[in-house]
């Protein structure tokens, strides 16, 4: 059976010797902790010092994300299997005022913004595990908007402005609207870059986002990763069939054509009806311009959903890049973007990310790293464990409790 230290011991052409036991040892120790993963449980359960512990979680500049490619193709990846990838971001709630980047984030749990800190993952996702792999993470850095200083002068020592002119001055142009990329833009491209450069044999199409990102930015994103997109958009997106008509012999053609109005679709576009649980389910596929999002056509999949008792009717707007991709794969493709919310609990709960006490910022990277990378040793030990003890299903707190015993 694969124990620990043979899936460190992978890493030992970008670790030192001392570095790799120290690293075995820090992750034997978070499986046996049974309180919150600090860097002083973690000293409790080793052979090393408080002090040893500290000065691994201070290294600058470690390679987690080579590091969990290295463990993902030598034991977690499966023959013939489809891959994709998924990104999106966490938030952890944070008190005080010095851990490093923390910040005002929206949180989903408590519904408003809250002191926080946040990070953006990248996961792998297997089609035939239906399961997600955690390969990086990098934290968002909010750009603190201060505001100017109040002038406290009386104002009869303020110098007469002079009035500005009626109207707009003469002489002047339109100027064109800036790009209003967000602060996860960057991390992510960052993170797109590294994990990209990684795969080397992997060959992976889609990308899968949530719906906050389903714009052109994310969108052309993608497309300079040669990725197409998969994700969803809001009930309330005006979508336009396109143009089939004659065009002007003259001057740009045009594009739209008329508005999708989805409580009138024909049944031209029906792919499929089925019945589950007490709700009616229709799905309908075709293509569609968005005007928010210009430079590409989207294929777009609608699912509705008739409830039987209540005869209620609701909308959920699929789409992808790929005018290629049928109805039922961007169906799939995209449920499985849910996988990387399991890779969020697990290293909240069990592997530290809800728990570290550290503030500075190698420290902060190292143990948010750390807990992603324990994600996919826990997924390699319970592979291991169901081959070894003949199970069908262990949980992590099978392999937590059995390595316990070993105290």
């Amino acid at each position: 059976m694969t124990t620990i230290n043979k899936i460190v011991f992978e890493l030992s052409g970008c670790l030192t010797g001392t570095k790799i036991q120290v690293l075995s040892q820090i992750c034997k120790s978070i499986l046996i902790a049974t309180g919150k993963i600090t860097m002083l449980e973690i000293s409790r359960t080793t052979q090393r010092t408080y002090r040893t512990i500290q000065r691994f979680f201070a290294l600058k500049d470690v390679a987690w994300s080579k590091f969990n490619m290295l463990i993902f193709k030598k034991f977690l990846r499966k023959q013939e299997d489809i891959l994709l990838l998924a990104a999106d971001e966490t938030v952890e709630k944070k008190s005080g005022k010095h851990t490093y980047g923390i910040s005002r984030f929206f949180s989903n749990i408590f519904k408003h913004t809250v002191p926080s800190v946040a990070f953006m993952a990248v996961s792998i996702i297997s089609f035939k595990g239906k399961k997600s792999y955690p390969i990086a993470a990098e934290q968002i850095i909010k750009k603190e908007n201060k505001k100017p200083e109040k002038d406290i002068l009386p104002a009869k020592f303020k110098e007469k402005k002079e009035k500005k002119s009626v109207g707009r001055p003469k002489g002047s142009k339109n100027n064109k609207k800036k790009e209003s990329k967000d602060v996860q833009y960057e991390v992510l491209k960052n993170l797109l870059t590294s994990v990209c450069s990684l795969l080397g044999d992997i060959t992976v199409t889609y990308l899968l986002l949530d719906g906050y990102f389903a714009n052109q930015y994310y969108i052309g994103l993608a497309n300079e990763f040669k990725l197409h997109l998969i994700s969803k958009l809001r009930s309330s997106v005006s979508l336009y069939f396109p143009y089939d008509g004659e065009q002007k012999k003259s001057g740009r053609k045009r594009k739209y054509g008329d508005k999708v109005a989805v409580e009138h679709l024909s049944k031209k576009y029906l792919q499929k009806r089925k019945v589950k649980d007490d709700c009616e389910l229709e799905y309908y596929q075709f293509f569609a311009w968005n005007k928010n999002i210009t430079d590409f056509e989207l294929n777009v999949v609608v699912i509705k959903a008739i409830s039987k008792k209540t005869k209620k009717v609701g909308y959920c707007y699929l789409f992808t890049t790929d005018l290629t991709l049928s109805y039922d794969k961007i169906v799939e493709y995209y449920s499985l973007r849910f996988q990387i919310e399991f890779n969020f609990r697990d290293a909240k709960q069990y592997f530290g990310l809800a728990d570290f006490k550290n503030y500075k910022q190698a420290q902060v990277t190292n143990a948010v790293n750390i807990s992603f990378f324990m994600c996919n040793i826990a997924y390699i030990l319970a592979e291991e464990f169901k081959a070894f003890f003949k199970l069908q299903n262990v949980s992590i707190l099978d392999i937590k409790a059995y390595y316990r015993t070993e105290l």
